[in-house]
């Protein structure tokens, strides 16, 4: 896989790794089958060769399929654009690469191995162990329930059925969300002050409030970052500014955020000209992905904002009376204080002025004349002059001196001060107001299309267009677009099985393991409180090329043996007996190659948590289905009609 890799150009990174954690309890899966079957055969007088060579031939198809439908599930990655799509591809190659890697030692590296290591004392015979004989008690239960199942399907249909159904509600309430929710080791808060605040004051702001938060326990480890960075992405300067300032407070637990945010929130109350915005404690995700303040984001365009502004309030109401809690919030709705000159024309004739110098007269007096520029480094200082020190700054109150004579600014212009939006939002060059809702998740999840409605009716009305973004239609979008792959990788899936089966029937009772699958998968993430993510969701995705595996290997015996004495009840009782072992070795190596992932050891836990969780509870389910569904599925679609057999067994 490694060398692979290196002429690949792929690097050893966490995504390439997390692909070779994921193999390691697939790689031996090829390997315990061909092994077992080769066991199989070492009886009677048949010599240790033929048993290596029929066991391996008579599986190497078997094993060959469930390699190439794993490693199918990752093609549709291809057409994943995006995000998601350069974060798993390193992982889905590691992990495809050496799948192919372990199914070329298990076909042709280990009947070597076996008869170079067993061919030197082939009547040696040691004594069975704990595992062989605890195997030995449950392949002898597993038989007697098979028995009882074939005969009495119902209570094993309704069993599954009971499953799917929790599965389902499962599915429509566990949480869903673009990424992991981690456990928090810092809090982050970006605080806008007024518009007209300068950085100096806003330094100011900035100590007083890291002051106040260490009496709730933090350190002196509090980081304050504020005015502009040298970062030009459009994401980056919005949220920044010179009244502006993003705080990182550590926190040693839930109690200790839990204090932070109601100190905080105290603090706030106080300052009610102040602005508070909670942010993402995982600021690469948050660059990645983009930054959304809310779970939906309403964008009303429109050429005139006070036309726009007057309308939202319509749509206001009208959410508002479909529930309470979904109001509309402006998204910049900081303010700062300006003056508007209407000049009167008549006397700057009169007395011989015009609007420039009046304007460049009023820029020198509030911000100074410049005069030069000291470069230090890559810093550049602007050095200006000032005719004033003091603070303070009124139109009304300004003077001007042309020709010897001293004349009022009120003399030439009508001066109103009007407070203006600190921030202008624009799409394709047309305005835009944005507008935070109350509009949850969940809320979304069961009311999109009412919701939709209302906005379709409101742009109809309006002759406004509207913009729906945030973290819903985010997921939205990834549940839509995960859809779509799985459907994809079902379908080649079933392409590779036809091929190699040159059968329709038998690649649609395996399939038949998939959604089975992912119902243990909903059930366990329901079970650990994990949501729906980007990481569960490929989880779920890679179970679908693994479910098949064991059915293969069910259907795989049941029809060879089928086909050669025409007895259906025999096939189903024998592939129970010969591939009950290999199916749960297999499901074991697979869980435990995963259980170090869900050991909530380190940062970031959370991520590789929720992929190996969707995994280990999708093969339990899958597993069970596999031993006993797949075997009923079988009798039925043959109908338990024996066949004139084609070869002597």
């Amino acid at each position: 896989t490694f060398f692979v890799m290196y002429l690949a150009g792929i690097q050893l990174n966490i995504i390439s790794l997390s692909g070779l954690t994921l193999g390691i309890g697939l790689l031996v899966d090829n390997a315990i089958v061909v092994l077992e079957n080769i066991n199989r055969h070492k009886t009677g007088k048949r010599s240790l060769f033929d048993a290596a060579s029929m066991g391996t031939k008579e599986i190497s198809l078997a094993v060959t399929a469930s390699t190439f439908t794993t490693i199918s599930v990752f093609l549709p990655l291809v057409f994943l654009g995006g995000f998601e799509g350069a974060f798993f591809r390193d992982q889905a190659l590691t992990l495809s690469i050496s799948l192919l890697a372990s199914l070329l030692v298990a076909l042709m590296i280990l009947p070597v191995l076996v008869l170079k290591f067993k061919g030197d004392s082939p009547d040696r015979h040691t004594a069975s162990t704990v595992f062989t004989r605890a195997m030995d008690r449950a392949l002898g239960t597993y038989e007697a329930m098979l028995g009882y199942s074939l005969k009495n399907p119902l209570p094993v249909v309704g069993c599954f059925l009971l499953a799917a159904v929790l599965a389902i509600l499962a599915f429509l309430y566990i949480p869903k969300e673009l990424i992991p929710s981690t456990e928090e080791q810092k809090l982050r808060f970006r605080v806008t002050l007024p518009g007209n605040t300068a950085l100096f004051s806003s330094r100011h702001a900035a100590v007083s409030l890291s002051e106040q938060l260490q009496g709730t326990g933090s350190t002196n480890d509090i980081l304050v970052l504020g005015g502009y960075t040298d970062e030009t992405n459009l994401n980056r300067l919005a949220g920044e500014g010179l009244n502006r300032f993003v705080m990182e407070v550590p926190v040693s637990s839930p109690d200790h955020a839990r204090r932070v945010r109601e100190r905080m929130a105290t603090i706030m109350q106080n300052r009610p000209d102040w602005n508070v915005e909670p942010l993402s404690a995982l600021p690469l995700f948050e660059n990645l992905l983009g930054q959304s303040p809310a779970p939906v984001v309403v964008q009303i365009v429109g050429l005139e904002r006070g036309y726009s502004a007057g309308q939202a309030e319509n749509l206001r109401e009208s959410l508002l009376a479909m529930n309470e809690n979904w109001g509309l919030d402006l998204h910049h709705g900081e303010q700062v204080d300006t003056y508007h000159l209407n000049f009167y024309p008549n006397r700057l004739l009169y007395y011989e002025l015009t609007e420039r110098q009046v304007i460049d007269y009023l820029e020198s007096t509030a911000r100074g004349n410049l005069l030069t520029e000291w470069t230090h480094d890559d810093d550049s200082i602007e050095i200006r002059m000032f005719s004033r020190t003091g603070h303070g700054f009124s139109p009304d109150e300004l003077v001007i001196s042309n020709r010897g004579r001293s004349i009022p600014l009120s003399e030439l212009a009508r001066v109103e001060r009007v407070a203006e939006p600190e921030q202008l939002e624009r799409v394709n060059q047309t305005p835009v107001l944005s507008y935070l809702s109350g509009i949850t998740l969940a809320d979304w999840s069961w009311n999109r299309h009412q919701i939709r409605g209302a906005m379709d009716r409101f742009s109809a009305e309006s002759g406004l267009d509207i913009m729906v973004s945030g973290t819903a239609i985010q997921i939205e979008s990834l549940l839509s677009d995960m859809a779509r792959l799985l459907m994809i990788s079902l379908i080649l899936i079933y392409i590779i099985l036809a091929i190699q089966y040159e059968n329709l029937k038998y690649p649609l009772i395996i399939l038949f393991s998939v959604p089975f699958a992912w119902i243990g998968s909903m059930l366990i993430l329901w079970m650990f409180g994990v949501g729906l993510n980007i990481l569960s969701f490929m989880g779920i995705l890679i179970l679908t090329g693994i479910a098949v595996n064991d059915a293969i290997l069910k259907v795989d015996f049941m029809r060879r043996y089928y086909e050669q004495t025409g007895q259906v009840k025999e096939a189903i009782h024998r592939a129970g007996r010969h591939r009950f072992r290999p199916v749960v070795m297999t499901t074991m190596t697979t869980i435990l190659g995963l259980l170090p992932m869900v050991v909530p050891i380190g940062d970031g836990y959370e991520f590789r948590q929720a992929l190996a969780l969707a995994l280990m509870g999708g093969m339990i389910t899958s597993t069970a289905l596999t031993l006993f569904l797949i075997p009923m599925v079988f009798g039925w679609v043959h109908n338990e009609q024996p066949k004139t057999a084609q070869v002597n067994p």
